[in-house]
């Protein structure tokens, strides 16, 4: 099955299973990015997306990966007024926490292995991105995103 089908299959399983974040990844709009290695969404809703990296995935893992990219913009991280002058990426990795305890307590899909870089902690449980971020900058905690990446955007997000 061709990554767009596997794609547009996630969504539909969000149709049937998550109605609030089927709603919101019905305004995706998928863009192909070969070699890319992942997949991410922009401040505009489009989501980037390696067609190998999307083939290796299984439902589950899909359905959670759609429902994380979808949070992003929902919680503006993607916004560069809500990150002001904070470093792009650690905002990222921030949010990423965030989102991840919010995917965990709903049981939504199978966060995939390897992804996020092991961005679970029930320290940050109860925090925004603001406070995760303070606390991760604080310690000077490994993010794990590679800082030269061109495949980033401006706002830490895949453009």
């Amino acid at each position: 099955m061709e990554a767009r089908d596997k794609l547009a299959k996630a969504r539909l399983q969000l149709v049937r299973e998550q109605p609030f974040f089927s709603y919101l990844a019905l305004q995706f709009r998928f863009v192909e990015a070969k070699g890319l290695g992942t997949l991410g969404i922009s401040d505009k809703g489009v989501l980037v997306y390696d067609p190998e990296f999307i083939g290796r995935q299984d439902e589950d893992t899909l359905l959670y990966l759609m429902c994380h990219e979808v949070l992003h913009p929902v919680f503006e991280h993607t916004l560069e007024k809500r990150r002001g002058g904070r470093d792009r990426r650690l905002w990222n990795v921030a949010g990423d926490y965030q989102i991840n305890l919010i995917l965990h307590d709903n049981q939504i899909g199978t966060a995939p292995v390897g992804i996020d870089r092991g961005r679970f902690s029930e320290e940050f449980r109860g925090c925004c991105v603001e406070e995760i971020y303070a606390k991760l900058a604080k310690k000077g905690r490994d993010t794990g995103v590679n800082v030269d990446d061109p495949e980033m955007g401006e706002d830490g997000c895949f453009e």
